[in-house]
């Protein structure tokens, strides 16, 4: 099984206050749901305060465990976000390998 990189994009609704309890909750239960989601080795966190742009960048174990996130509840209300973009990629193993890339490819795919 080959794993899977997902990259996703969005901006948050003009009208909602991260630093609000509300706010807060909404990143608290995100937070957890993620780090707990079947088959997600890893995410990093990404932000680009100039454009208002928040997002993430995902490792999964394989196709079938993205797909289920992307089916799953975090995603749809990450849909519900403006300007929202989601990517999926298969990794290009020999130059991640080369440059180092954070990624641990199954053995069989290493042949």
């Amino acid at each position: 099984m080959a794993k899977r990189i997902l990259q996703v994009n969005f901006k948050f609704p003009e009208s909602m206050d991260l630093n609000s309890p509300k706010g807060q909750e909404i990143k608290e239960e995100g937070l957890q749901h993620t780090a707990d989601f079947p088959g997600l080795e890893w995410k990093i966190w990404i932000r680009n305060e100039e454009r208002g742009e928040f997002g993430g960048i995902y490792l999964f174990e394989d196709e079938e465990s993205l797909q289920n996130y992307l089916d799953g509840e975090t995603m749809g209300q990450v849909r519900t976000m403006r300007d929202v973009s989601v990517k999926s990629f298969a990794i290009m193993e020999e130059p991640t390998r080369i440059t180092d890339g954070p990624v641990e490819l199954h053995p069989a795919q290493m042949a």
